[in-house]
């Protein structure tokens, strides 16, 4: 099976300042140049960025200006809209994009939410509520005459319809790092989307996913960040180890390695803590630094692509030997962003794209 790339507008972009002009300009170029998919990161805010701009107004001006590419969320969550409604925009979007969008759902991120009233209780619960949510009410634009009853925690309603006709429903893929979530990808999603982790973790939670028994339905992507240099490939590494530490403080990550860590310093942080929080410099600091001298080089070096070409080319060949089908790219680089989408697209796209 051939590898598949799609360009993620994610941390990177917004670390870089792109304009929503930018945005519109890289998903014309992933069309031109052949790339499977283009996802657009779902925020209110995030750390170490100057810009959000919204997911859900971008989406459909790509949808519009393309007619090959895939589009997606990558992700949204359960919170900041209520299920019926990202159930109808998503229907909305799959006959814009003529069956092209690809639904991403994630259990949210307290940095994202609470600076807004808005409470993270109960996240897995809410997001494998409202995945059903989700589907029982594509059911019923898949056929007028049926109607959608439902009884949970968080959402409950008799008789409902959206009256929106569809053929083809979109594919939801979910954005589960943790046992319980992936196992619940492999029972009821088209995709799964972890992002954080390395090879080594990639391919062991494979097998959870794949214990459901529908492995051959539902696509294996990963989420992954690339610092891409041909010039200077040593300062791509130096910049991707910084960046590694702090992924490497995911707590799969730690668990898998037996890595001891303060609860209050793992990566599970951007879940639990506001964004005036995770703005503290002084404990960001701390935080590297203990990790620093706590985390093993060698897994820091796993965490992100980083390096030549010819470097990148052998590291994402690791992922693709631990069962990676789909690589959502978050380009850094050392330069402009275009530059180094670029250099990747030639380089390391290309090679893929021959030889895979």
């Amino acid at each position: 099976m051939a590898v598949k790339f799609g360009i993620q507008h994610g941390a990177n972009v917004g670390a870089l300042g792109l304009k929503t002009k930018d945005y519109l300009k890289s998903i014309d170029y992933a069309e031109k140049e052949g790339y499977e998919s283009v996802f657009i990161w779902d925020h209110l805010n995030a750390t170490e960025t100057k810009e959000v701009p919204s997911c859900n107004v971008l989406l459909p001006i790509a949808a519009i200006q393309t007619n090959n590419v895939k589009i997606g969320s990558c992700v949204s969550d359960p919170y900041r809209r209520h299920p019926a409604q990202i159930a109808l925009d998503a229907l909305t979007l799959q006959r814009l994009s003529n069956e092209r969008f690809i639904l991403g759902l994630g259990a949210g991120e307290a940095m994202n939410l609470s600076d807004f009233g808005l409470d993270r209780n109960k996240p897995a619960k809410r997001l494998r509520e409202s995945v059903q949510v989700i589907k029982e009410l594509w059911k019923t634009a898949e056929n007028k005459n049926t109607r959608a009853n439902f009884s949970g925690e968080f959402y409950k309603f008799n008789n409902a319809r959206l009256q929106f006709s569809i053929k083809k429903t979109p594919d939801l893929w979910l954005a589960a790092n943790g046992p319980r979530l992936i196992e619940f990808t492999g029972k009821h999603a088209d995709g799964w989307i972890p992002t954080g982790l390395n090879a080594d973790l990639y391919k062991k939670n494979l097998k959870t996913l794949e214990r459901a028994g529908r492995g051959d339905e539902i696509e294996k992507a990963c989420e992954v960040f690339v610092i891409i240099s041909k010039e200077n490939p040593d300062l791509a590494k130096k910049i991707a180890r910084a960046g590694g530490l702090s992924l490497s403080l995911n707590p799969y990550i730690l668990e898998e390695y037996n890595i001891k860590i303060p609860d209050d310093m793992t990566h599970d942080r951007y879940y639990k803590k506001t964004m005036r929080e995770l703005e503290n410099k002084k404990k960001d600091q701390e935080i590297l630094a203990f990790a620093k001298d706590n985390i093993p080089q060698e897994v820091v070096d796993s965490m992100i692509i980083s390096g030549s070409p010819e470097e990148c080319i052998e590291q994402i060949d690791v992922y693709v030997k631990a069962g990676v089908e789909h690589f959502l790219i978050e380009v850094y680089g050392v330069g402009r962003y275009f530059q180094t989408l670029e250099l990747f697209t030639r380089e390391v796209f290309s090679y893929f794209k021959q030889y895979k």
